[in-house]
């Protein structure tokens, strides 16, 4: 299934159904804004950055978290799976790169 994602001010994550234009899942997690979110290469899993200063990963099928990335020091605006599909990158206003592996932190 193809689905496109959007992320908020409200702190939460939705993913959609480009066809029906339906939402067919919210994600509750952050406790912040949400600034951008990223699908992996296959569709499974999809990475979320915050104002809350975490990375998060997300089950697409089952719409659950999977699992919290802290590190950052200030808010996460930026996000990229690697396309080896372990590794994601994200950046912060804290001028920091960090590259996590998604399966481990």
């Amino acid at each position: 299934n193809i689905h496109c994602a959007s992320s908020s001010w409200d702190k939460t994550i939705k993913i959609w159904n480009p066809a029906t234009g339906a939402c067919e899942a919210t994600l509750h997690g952050h406790s912040d804004w949400v600034h951008a979110v990223k699908f992996s290469r296959d569709g499974s899993r999809l990475a979320s950055c915050s104002s809350d200063q975490t990375v998060r990963t997300w089950s697409v099928a089952h719409g659950e978290a999977l699992r919290v990335l802290t590190g950052h020091e200030q808010s996460a605006l930026c996000v990229a799976w690697h396309p080896d599909g372990v590794h994601i990158a994200s950046g912060s206003v804290d001028r920091v790169l960090r590259v996590w592996n998604a399966d481990t932190g």
